[in-house]
């Protein structure tokens, strides 16, 4: 996977294994996960900084805040969205400014693009 080709793949198959419970995720943790989740963390995120992944606690845990992290952003995000499309001009500036704030701060590279795109 490299930046250009994880997209929303990388994304699906994030939400896949973030579903598993805990139990399944240590029980399927092995190298070829630990690498998996490096190289999506390296591909999907502003900050690659890779967080320790040497125990199967360590991979759930990753796995839990990365997945926690998506959803927040992603509501956030679809909040927005809603708000941009206000009839209340007011409503919509404050949503434009929010958005320029995502696209600059958010952590998940996917988010920022689709930020962009909304402005203008």
């Amino acid at each position: 996977m490299t930046k250009s080709d994880g997209g929303d793949d990388a994304i699906e198959r994030f939400r896949q294994i973030a579903n598993e419970t805990d139990e399944k995720l240590a029980l399927e943790f092995d190298d070829s996960r630990r690498e998996w989740l490096a190289r999506f963390i390296s591909a999907e995120l502003a900050d690659p900084t890779l967080p320790a992944l040497a125990t199967s606690e360590d991979y759930i845990r990753v796995v839990r805040q990365l997945q926690s992290s998506r959803r927040e952003w992603s509501r956030y995000y679809g909040d927005l969205v809603i708000a941009l499309h206000s009839d209340d001009q007011e409503s919509q500036q404050a949503a434009q400014n929010s958005v320029r704030e995502v696209a600059a701060n958010c952590p998940w590279l996917y988010l920022r693009k689709i930020a962009i795109s909304q402005l203008p």
